[in-house]
């Protein structure tokens, strides 16, 4: 395992324009839920109030881009980034969505070789409370293209986007790509919520993914760029504050990392495709 560590310059987050764009929204169900223990989830029946597409919000806490070959954060929160790499896995960088200008985070190829390159961004902010939410309302996401290929092994068989957390820790927010749907996981200390976008991804369109925290309900929303369509599924029931005991845990994009920032071997779930600004925001 090599990490070797980017510069990381400041630039000031920029507001971005809503697109008009028709807005579906779907009700979560069945495997979409888990229940929480204090009791079982309810389904929402509309969307965040004000909310008709998923673009980056302003002054986002986190947000990375690549220009050139350097990694930047551009949220608000000083924080160091460093790609962590296994088995001469690299970054390269790829033109983005709709002309973006600083392009797009060109992750590893999927490969069923038991040592295959893997690469994954690791964020770690100087003041670990930053990216700590609490039980405030939150949102995280990306936009995103996956490869024609990108799952059919134990070690990578999903596609994880952004997240701060482990599946075996006591909190978590995530957002990634299984079985080519878009999917957000939220745990806190009151509960639990899965929710998954109805939509299939084409490996030939950019979709922006996002997951939003508003009280007890976690909705995914997902923009296709190709037909201009936003969808929304969610899910409600209780979730509680969603506080990182250990301060160290830290937001990783495009793969698992343990706590250390070591790529996890035997579970990577590398994201296969490209990744234009992933970014988080506590509200």
């Amino acid at each position: 395992m090599h990490l070797r560590r980017l510069a990381v310059p400041y630039a000031a987050p920029v507001a971005r324009a809503v697109p008009a764009v028709a807005l579906l929204l779907t009700t979560g169900c069945g495997s979409d839920v888990l229940t929480p223990p204090s009791g079982p989830a309810a389904v929402g029946s509309s969307a965040p109030p004000g909310v008709a597409s998923p673009v980056v919000p302003s002054d986002p806490d986190v947000l990375v881009t690549l220009a050139g070959d350097e990694l930047r954060q551009r949220g608000s929160a000083p924080a160091d980034v460093e790609a962590s790499t296994l088995d001469g896995g690299r970054l390269g960088r790829a033109p983005g969505p709709d002309g973006a200008a600083d392009g797009a985070i060109d992750f590893p190829d999927f490969t069923t070789d038991p040592e295959y390159p893997r690469a994954v961004v690791r964020l770690r902010p100087a003041d670990p409370g930053d990216l700590d939410p609490g039980s405030a309302d939150l949102v995280w996401g990306a936009t995103v293209r996956i490869d024609a290929v990108s799952k059919g092994s134990a070690v990578d068989n999903g596609d994880n986007i952004i997240q701060r957390g482990l599946s075996s820790d006591s909190v978590i927010f995530k957002a990634e790509v299984d079985g080519d749907r878009p999917a957000c996981l939220l745990r806190g200390d009151a509960g639990e919520l899965i929710v998954r976008a109805d939509l299939v991804m084409d490996p030939s369109h950019w979709y922006t993914v996002q997951c939003r925290r508003s009280g007890d309900t976690l909705t995914v929303f997902v923009l296709d760029h190709d037909t201009d369509e936003t969808t929304a599924r969610q899910v409600a029931g209780p979730v509680g504050a969603v506080a990182f005991a250990d301060p160290t845990v830290p937001v990783t994009i495009g793969g698992k990392l343990s706590h250390e920032g070591s790529i996890i071997a035997s579970s990577t779930d590398q994201f296969n495709g490209l990744m234009s600004e992933p970014y988080v925001k506590i509200l």
